[in-house]
């Protein structure tokens, strides 16, 4: 049992040494596909890490409020928007309310120019 288990061993390292490069490339295949696993597990990690403390600056005490559109008039390019009277009336009404800050959302493309360099961006 031991004389076959050394004669295993002892062909293996003889086969290993007489196919060097064989050998040689084998193990770095092995090594780039080892640090390939390490290296998508540990991006996968970092972004989920990061969107969780995206989502934790948020806090629980945010809320976003939209103006509704029906379809209908979306259709037609008409969209309602909260006006700065709405902003002052919500504040005004609702109890608890810290701060409110408007956002504006816009689905327009704006060229951008510096120097020679143009490029085009989403706004």
């Amino acid at each position: 049992m031991f004389f076959a288990l050394f004669e295993s061993s002892r062909s293996a390292l003889v086969s290993i040494y007489a196919h060097g490069l064989r050998s040689f490339l084998t193990a770095l295949g092995i090594v780039i596909g080892v640090a390939s696993v390490i290296a998508v597990v540990s991006v996968t990690q970092g972004m989920s890490a990061f969107i969780g403390d995206t989502f934790a600056s948020l806090g629980s005490n945010s809320l976003t409020i939209e103006s509704y559109t029906p379809l209908a008039d979306r259709m037609k390019g008409i969209r309602s928007r909260l006006t700065g009277e709405d902003l002052d009336l919500i504040e005004q009404r609702g109890e608890g309310i810290a701060s409110i800050t408007p956002i504006l959302y816009a689905n327009r493309t704006s060229q951008v120019k510096y120097g020679s360099l143009t490029v085009f961006s989403q706004i």
